[in-house]
């Protein structure tokens, strides 16, 4: 995994060597794909005014990242630890925005389930962990289908009261936030 990783950023430095190239390293950041929070890092370019991610990564540590990252620069990488967390937080809204336009369509399979079969037409919210950071989902069930209509991921209560007011705005309901499972 490490080899096809130095591989994939080898080819982006490669690609991208005309200008300069910067690099960041932030602790304690979210990891989405493990719900952990982890060191993160990120290399980009600037160009025509515009910042361009080049890749990032996440890893238990700094030593570890700075490994994943060094192994494919073409040239010397400028450290940037001021813009990381702006970098970050780019990433972030741009899941975030992948996560909660995104429409499943669950199943036959999943619809047919004892535990779907006995729920009502109507709205659901399941948090996947009691503690935070949490994913959650909102099912909307209705006669014949299940439909995942938005997928959040939660850091804090303030987070979770946030995506409830929005999915009620959006879809005209009225969803509260102590019934969630």
């Amino acid at each position: 995994m490490i080899k096809f990783l130095r591989n994939l950023v080898l080819k982006f430095f490669l690609k991208l060597n005309s200008s300069p190239t910067f690099l960041g390293i932030s602790n304690h950041q979210l990891d989405i794909d493990t719900m952990t929070y982890r060191f993160f890092g990120a290399v980009w370019k600037f160009q025509n005014g515009y910042r361009y991610i080049i890749g990032y990564w996440f890893a238990e540590s700094k030593e570890e990242l700075m490994n994943i990252i060094e192994t494919g620069h073409g040239k010397k990488l400028i450290k940037q630890n001021e813009q990381i967390n702006e970098v970050y937080f780019t990433i972030r809204e741009k899941q975030e925005l992948e996560l909660w336009q995104k429409r499943i369509k669950l199943s036959n399979k999943v619809v047919n389930q004892a535990y779907w079969r006995r729920k009502k037409t109507g709205w659901y919210l399941i948090k996947s962990n009691k503690n935070f950071p949490c994913l959650i989902t909102c099912f909307q069930k209705t006669n014949k289908d299940i439909w995942i209509k938005h997928i959040a991921i939660c850091e804090f209560d303030y987070d979770l009261k946030r995506i409830i007011n929005l999915i009620n705005l959006e879809n005209g309901i009225q969803l509260n936030p102590e019934e969630i499972k």
